[in-house]
């Protein structure tokens, strides 16, 4: 009887803990994503980043303003887009909004995934699972974040060009010096981007941290 119930017991641990690690797995897929969500429609930051690119030196104001607002509301399926692109582009910029939609589409899914579990442990009171998923989440995702920064700062270009074999299964992501694309969404907007992202996420991480360091600290005051 007492080894049944060691079994046992050792099986729901096993149990918990393969629990524990899948959900402090997701934490860096839900911040990436988050701080995607951030940036990816963000209008504003479009114009600030022609700015310091002085794309509007090379084009007019208006017009690289109407193409960034056309190409956000086609990601949002609100417009059709417009005549700035090269079939090529268009065929780019397909991939671009499918790719966009997936993104999204994962981190609502994440979002209601992480919030049904962290409502579980809530109604639990199981703080001291909720503390180790928000610390050693928020921490696996500074490791990774990490090595990104550092491999793109030693080769972007390379970066940019696996990036794009990765996520792309052709090759019309590879376009033209003269295209309009190219020319208004250039390599120092993605490079700002991908720091803008990588910035975003390492706060996350940290308030994720913080918090199950918070939550860990009241969870001893209160068993002490």
């Amino acid at each position: 009887q007492i080894k049944f119930t060691i079994h046992i017991s050792t099986k729901n641990t096993n149990r918990l803990m393969k629990n524990i690690y899948f959900t402090i797995l997701l934490i860096p897929i839900f911040i990436l994503l988050l701080s995607f969500k951030v940036f990816v429609y963000d209008e504003n930051f479009y114009k600030e980043q022609f700015r310091e690119n002085k794309v509007y030196t090379k084009y007019n104001e208006s017009y690289v303003n109407n193409i960034s607002s056309n190409l956000v509301n086609y990601f949002r399926s609100k417009e059709n887009l417009g005549n700035y692109y090269t079939e090529r582009e268009k065929i780019h910029l397909e991939d671009v909004k499918i790719l966009i939609n997936k993104a999204l589409k994962i981190f609502y899914i994440l979002f209601i995934v992480l919030l049904i579990i962290f409502s579980y442990l809530l109604q639990k009171k199981d703080y001291k699972t909720l503390s180790k998923i928000l610390k050693y989440g928020g921490i696996l995702n500074l490791i990774i974040y990490f090595i990104i920064f550092i491999v793109s700062l030693i080769n972007f270009e390379k970066f940019f060009i696996k990036f794009h074999e990765l996520f792309f299964v052709n090759d019309y992501w590879m376009l033209s010096p003269n295209d309009i694309l190219v020319n208004v969404f250039t390599q120092e907007f993605f490079n700002t981007i991908l720091r803008k992202i990588i910035t975003t996420s390492l706060i996350l991480s940290l308030v994720f941290i913080v918090a199950g360091i918070f939550i860990e600290k009241a969870y001893k005051h209160r068993t002490l």
